[in-house]
C-alpha cells in the first residue's frame, strides 16, 4: 500500500522547498500506475522526486509529490548481456554496492552517489573524463509510466525516438519506473593524489589527458 501525506518538502540543500498537497510512496510498479492514472484522470499536478539532490525548482509543488524512495533494488541481472533492470528509485551506492556482489559495476559516476539513478539520468548527471558520456548512456532501456496509467517500454530499438528524449527529460516524458542498464566488470581501483607545481602542470598537459 502506498503511504500517502501532505507536508513539507525540500531538495538536499534547503535552497528549493515546497508544501505539497499530497506526497505519494508507491511501494510497487504496479501501485505506481495505478496512482499516476487515477491523478492524471483527476487533472492533478504530479512532480516525481529522487533523492532531491538538483539544485534547480524541477519536483516543487503544492499538488501531488511521488517519492520514488520505496522503489529501491535490482530486479534482475543478465551477466551474458551486461546489463542489470534496476527499480527508479534505487540510490546509486546501494546500487553500487548490489552490482559489485555479482562482480560488476557502473561503467562511469558523478561526484556524488547519493541521487537515485531515475533522477540521476533524468538530469543529465556526468562523470569524469572525456571518453564517458553522461549517465544516461549507459542506459539500454528505459520502462516509463505515462500520465495516463500505462507503461511504455522504449529502447534503442522499441520507441526509439522517445527513447533518446527520455533519457535526459527532466520528468516530462513520465516516471522513470525501471533502468535497464549497461553494467561492465567491476575493477578496484589505486588512488594516487600528489602536489606539482602549476608551472609543471601547464608544461605537461598531454600527460593528464591519458
Amino acid at each position: 500500500m502506498a503511504t500517502l501525506q501532505a507536508g513539507h518538502w525540500s531538495n538536499w540543500s534547503g535552497s528549493v522547498q515546497g508544501a505539497p498537497l499530497q506526497i505519494a510512496r508507491p511501494r510497487s510498479v504496479e501501485e505506481l500506475v495505478r496512482l499516476i492514472g487515477a491523478y492524471g484522470r483527476d487533472g492533478r499536478h504530479v512532480r516525481v522526486v529522487g533523492a532531491g539532490h538538483s539544485f534547480t525548482p524541477l519536483v516543487q509543488t503544492d499538488d501531488v509529490l511521488v517519492s520514488l524512495d520505496d522503489l529501491q533494488g535490482i530486479e534482475t541481472i543478465d551477466t551474458e548481456r551486461g546489463t542489470a533492470t534496476v527499480l527508479g528509485g534505487t540510490r546509486l551506492f546501494n546500487l553500487g554496492n548490489a552490482l559489485f556482489e555479482h562482480g560488476l559495476a557502473q561503467e562511469n559516476l558523478g561526484d556524488n552517489n547519493m541521487q537515485s539513478i531515475s533522477g540521476a539520468i533524468s538530469t543529465g548527471t556526468h562523470g569524469t573524463g572525456t571518453r564517458f558520456g553522461t549517465l544516461s548512456t549507459q542506459v539500454a532501456g528505459l520502462t516509463l509510466v505515462t500520465a495516463s496509467g500505462e507503461i511504455l517500454e522504449c529502447s534503442p530499438e522499441r520507441e526509439p525516438d522517445v527513447f533518446k528524449a527520455a533519457q535526459v527529460s527532466v520528468g516530462t516524458l513520465g516516471v522513470i519506473a525501471k533502468v535497464h542498464l549497461r553494467v561492465v566488470p567491476a575493477k578496484r581501483l589505486h588512488y594516487q593524489a600528489y602536489r606539482k607545481k602549476l608551472s609543471e602542470c601547464l608544461a605537461n598537459l598531454e600527460q593528464y589527458k591519458q
